[in-house]
């Protein structure tokens, strides 16, 4: 009969391997996930320790032939992973554990004697009462370190480890000096208090590594949409030398003189105030980048600025208005006591009307506005009211336009008066109209006032004779064009900006 008492640990552990692996086929052969099988092989390598630590030398090592086995499979599972390197270290000491805790062959020559007591409750050297004494409060800062309010939480976890190592080197120093007291009560509960503290560590390195990856991915959703506004938006603010600059993009947030640079910032401007109203509107859940931040700072305040150049400018415009209209207001009041009414040019009212249409969208709301709309309401009336008085001396103006694409202008002034008089039948055209004029806005393009744009339109004024039923009309016709962002001209629109009677008999005078 075999003595299991006089066995070297090795041959033990395989004998108990073999059996274990015998009689457990059907259940421990049943795949795992390497996850799972690295947990199972943690709680199984510290209730080994556990059993050591209490002497249940035999029961630990069976513990050790069910791990060997786990292993075998984490091996087969997961070759080259992670936690078969952590793991093989912990079995490889405890297996040396258990080797120097074996009882050693008794002499054939000499009587077995019996242990000396080492358990229960007597009193231990001073130096091992030392050495428990240090992992305890060693065991006490790694608390300390994992329970602290400040800190991430992977510094607390390297704190603890690193607290650790001063109890792992008081518990080597109480092996070497005082081996016989290592199946005494208080060092077997001072042992399980050590490896508790390490499965805390564990957990605490497992959640924060999860707490990482989902930290990781949403910084990952984060700058990958803040690059795509940074994208859009850098290169309005974005300097030379620097990241995605771009002259032509480049929006520099002040008045000129320059009549090019002037539209080009007003474009700018338009694009940028639009494009900072969808930004405003962007659904950031998982946050923006600090780059992101600094560059929307800059252009609102860029935006802001020039908005108040802009203002200034338009202040400028109020002025000029209310002249003209005091100007042209006393024009009408003179004409009263003339035996020939006279009219105000046209341009003179299609200038003030742009100049109108420009302060109402640098200043929309502004509490000026209703009053001078409503003057210039009544210059166009004193301007109707003064062309029927002299309807017997009202003539078609001479023409005056004289560049290539006149017949066009002239079949697009017919078009718009057939249009809104069905069965007119036209009698004169004339472009009385130079040149043309060219008018810059900045407007709202929808309702919510949240994106804007700025245009430049050129423009005549067409005069169009036409005779319906038994009467005869003059219209003033309104003939433009919008220019396109690449510099091209935009197709043809128009419409009836005023209409008086003519005698048929003047038409041609």
């Amino acid at each position: 009969m075999i003595e299991w008492i006089a066995l070297p640990v090795l041959a033990k552990v395989l004998l108990i391997s073999s059996l274990v692996l015998i009689g457990s086929l059907g259940g421990w052969l049943a795949a795992q996930s390497p996850d799972d099988l690295a947990r199972e092989i943690n709680t199984e390598l510290r209730a080994a320790q556990n059993l050591m630590f209490s002497g249940k030398i035999d029961e630990a090592a069976a513990k050790v032939a069910h791990i060997e086995e786990l292993m075998g499979q984490l091996q087969s599972a997961e070759p080259d992973g992670p936690k078969l390197k952590t793991l093989q270290p912990k079995l490889d000491k405890l297996k040396k554990d258990l080797e120097r805790r074996q009882p050693k062959p008794a002499a054939a020559s000499a009587p077995s004697a019996p242990a000396p007591a080492t358990g229960g409750g007597a009193a231990i050297p001073a130096g091992a009462s030392r050495c428990l004494r240090e992992m305890d409060r060693a065991l006490e800062k790694a608390d300390r370190a994992l329970t602290r309010a400040s800190g991430s939480p992977e510094s607390k976890t390297e704190q603890a480890r690193y607290e650790m190592k001063t109890a792992e080197m008081y518990w080597q120093d109480l092996q070497k000096k005082y081996p016989d007291t290592l199946r005494h009560p208080d060092v077997l509960a001072a042992r399980q208090r050590v490896e508790d503290m390490y499965a805390r560590i564990e957990t605490a390195e497992g959640t924060a590594a999860a707490a990482g990856a989902r930290v990781a991915e949403a910084d990952a959703a984060r700058n990958a949409q803040s690059q795509e506004w940074l994208t859009r938006m850098k290169p309005f603010v974005a300097h030379r030398g620097e990241d995605l600059y771009d002259p032509a993009k480049e929006f520099i947030a002040g008045y000129t003189e320059q009549k090019d640079e002037l539209d080009q910032r007003m474009r700018l401007y338009a694009e940028a105030y639009s494009l900072m109203a969808e930004y405003r509107k962007a659904d950031f859940s998982a946050g923006t980048s600090d780059e992101l931040e600094q560059v929307a700072r800059e252009l609102d305040y860029r935006l802001e600025s020039f908005q108040g150049e802009l203002q200034s400018m338009s202040e400028m415009y109020f002025r000029e208005i209310d002249d003209e209209l005091n100007r042209n207001a006393d024009f009408f009041e003179r004409n009263k006591s003339r035996e020939k009414p006279l009219l105000l040019d046209e341009g003179v009212l299609s200038r003030l009307a742009a100049k109108i249409a420009w302060v109402d969208g640098l200043r929309p709301g502004d509490e000026r506005l209703p009053g001078i709309q409503s003057r210039y309401q009544g210059l166009l009336d004193a301007q109707s009211a003064t062309r029927a008085r002299m309807v017997e001396s009202t003539r078609v103006l001479p023409e005056k336009y004289s560049g290539s694409d006149i017949g066009t202008l002239r079949d697009k002034a017919r078009t718009v008066v057939q249009a809104k008089q069905g069965g007119a039948e036209i009698l004169r055209v004339s472009v009385i109209s130079p040149d043309w004029q060219e008018e810059r806005a900045l407007e709202f393009t929808d309702t919510t006032r949240s994106a804007i744009r700025y245009r430049i339109t050129r423009s005549v004024t067409v005069q169009v004779a036409a005779k319906q039923g038994g009467d005869c009309y003059l219209y003033s016709v309104y003939v433009g064009q919008d220019r396109r962002s690449d510099g091209s001209w935009g197709p043809l629109k128009g419409h009836i900006m005023f209409t008086d009677r003519i005698l048929e008999g003047n038409v041609n005078k």
